[in-house]
């Protein structure tokens, strides 16, 4: 897994609603790629999903109206408390 997905508010780690926008993650170069804007919606994460083969999703926190959608676009939600997305990367991904 190259990609992942995080939500983000004030360079912190947020709840899907919340977030001002999400952020595309380079794992492996330790470094966001792309950053979208809100609304983000399921025709968006899919696009994402497919230019940038991310299926995993990192939020504080998710409706269920909004967690349908998302998982249906193949995205598995991972619902965290890190603070940031460098604690985010450092607790899911330490080689």
């Amino acid at each position: 897994m190259k990609y992942v997905l995080i939500t983000v508010r004030d360079d912190e780690v947020s709840s899907f609603e919340a977030a001002e926008k999400l952020l595309v993650y380079d794992v492996e170069e330790g470094r966001p790629v792309k950053s979208l804007g809100r609304p983000v919606t399921p025709d968006l994460l899919e696009d994402v999903v497919e230019e940038y083969d991310a299926w995993v999703l990192f939020t504080r926190g998710i409706t269920r109206e909004n967690r349908e959608p998302v998982e249906e676009a193949g995205i598995k939600i991972v619902e965290t408390r890190a603070g940031s997305v460098v604690d985010v990367v450092k607790e899911f991904f330490t080689w």
